[in-house]
């Protein structure tokens, strides 16, 4: 029997011990090498004999024991054991297995995840994927690290997303439902819809499109149809009239329909997939909130021949469809005119509106105006709150006039300044 196996039958034998030469394995994992020092919190008596005999000292009154390595080794070499590799000692005392320091095993974990994740991301078929993360690693740490974290969590998931930024951006006009395209690529329609993977590829998307990051919900949908998907597109509409549209080079038909009949319709996303640009026959386009509003002036356009202005009703609040629209409109550079009610609903649309579209005009939409056609129906403080947001500077008059009244005032009251406008551009 050898030095460190003598020395470690006798500590076997001897259980006040044991505590102190876990300590000094604890020591090595810590530090990477034997040193530092063990404390023995509120030792038992047979502890404090036992160590008071190996250390040579009276521990028989002492609550708390502290040794530290020169002391330990000390104390070997005083002994019968002196001379014996303490090293050695402690592996046979930790059942012949290699003391190993804790940082190096991190350092060695952290190594395989990275080989791992390198792996994954050198797969075929995961090249996007790739790119946005090494583009990330510089531009948003935070990104690369969750993009890996997933890798490590879930990989057959992130094949799923991989396989989507592959074939996104769809190509224009071939558009396809976002639960269709999750179901082709994951047998699960749902897998896009919310979590992780949903915010993954709304961010993988504005990557592969060159777009600022995603926003709000009306503008992640903006942003999944951008990359032809399409989120509830059949919902997702909005009212025109007299307004034309091409697919190519030729004009669609069915678009084409209801412009030779002035007559308006509902259009949705579903219907905007495949149009590339309007035609050149409108210069002018009005776009209203009110329905009943949307109906009258549609109306009139018919019956006096209004042959270069267009319709459109968003009722309400601006969808993806609204705005994939007004895209158009803009991009065929005809003249914008929004006209809304004077409520926090009306001003935050026009804000949205003036943002997107710094040419649109706020037609008669003034303090003037909001004093003609005030009613006496009192807004509620829980919608006047909706105005902090509204700060354009021809905003501003009728959100403080607002905040004073407490009134709403209703676009009906203006319907004959704006047939009057219309029938002046049209003798233009």
């Amino acid at each position: 029997m050898n030095l460190e196996e003598a020395l470690i039958r006798y500590v076997r034998e001897r259980p006040g011990l044991h505590r102190l030469f876990d300590g000094w394995i604890c020591q090595y994992e810590r530090l990477g090498h034997l040193g530092g020092s063990v404390r023995i919190e509120q030792p038992s008596e047979s502890e404090r004999e036992a160590l008071g005999t190996f250390l040579g000292q009276d521990l028989r009154h002492v609550k708390q024991i502290r040794i530290r390595y020169a002391q330990f080794e000390k104390a070997v070499e005083n002994s019968r054991f002196a001379g014996c590799d303490l090293l050695r000692a402690l592996t046979l005392y930790n059942g012949s297995r290699p003391l190993v320091w804790k940082t190096a095993q991190r350092v060695a974990a952290s190594r395989e995840r990275r080989e791992k994740i390198d792996q994954f991301l050198c797969e075929k078929g995961n090249e996007q994927l790739k790119r946005w993360h090494e583009e990330s690693q510089g531009n948003d740490p935070l990104l690369a690290k969750t993009i890996e974290r997933q890798i490590k969590k879930d990989p057959e998931g992130m094949r799923v997303l991989a396989r989507a930024m592959e074939e996104l951006p769809l190509p224009e006009g071939t558009g396809e439902s976002l639960s269709l395209f999750a179901g082709r690529l994951s047998k699960d329609p749902h897998f896009f819809d919310h979590g992780i993977y949903a915010r993954l590829l709304l961010k993988g998307i504005c990557f592969l499109m060159h777009r600022q990051e995603e926003g709000d919900l009306l503008e992640n949908n903006h942003t999944l149809f951008g990359a032809g998907l399409l989120k509830e597109e059949l919902a997702n509409s909005c009212q025109i009239c007299h307004i034309n549209a091409c697919t190519g080079q030729m004009t669609h038909p069915g678009w084409d329909g209801f412009w030779q009949r002035y007559e308006a319709w509902n259009v949705s996303l579903y219907n905007l997939r495949e149009i590339t640009s309007l035609t050149t026959a409108i210069d002018t386009v009005i776009i209203v909130e009110n329905p009943s509003i949307f109906r009258a002036l549609s109306q009139w356009g018919k019956t006096h021949g209004a042959a270069t202005i267009g319709f459109v009703c968003t009722a309400g609040q601006l969808n993806v469809c609204g705005y994939v629209l007004l895209d158009l409109i803009e991009h065929a550079g005809c003249r914008m005119f929004y006209a809304g009610d004077f409520d926090p609903e009306g001003l935050c649309i026009a804000q949205r509106l003036k943002q997107r579209y710094p040419k649109l005009v706020l037609w008669h939409y003034q303090r003037t105006e909001y004093e003609r056609c005030r009613s006496q129906k009192t807004i509620r403080d829980s919608r006047l709150s909706m105005l902090a947001q509204v700060t354009h500077e021809e905003l501003v008059p009728i959100k403080e006039r607002l905040l004073i009244e407490k009134k709403s005032g209703y676009q009906e009251q203006l319907l004959e300044d704006y047939c009057k406008d219309l029938c002046a551009w049209i003798k233009q």
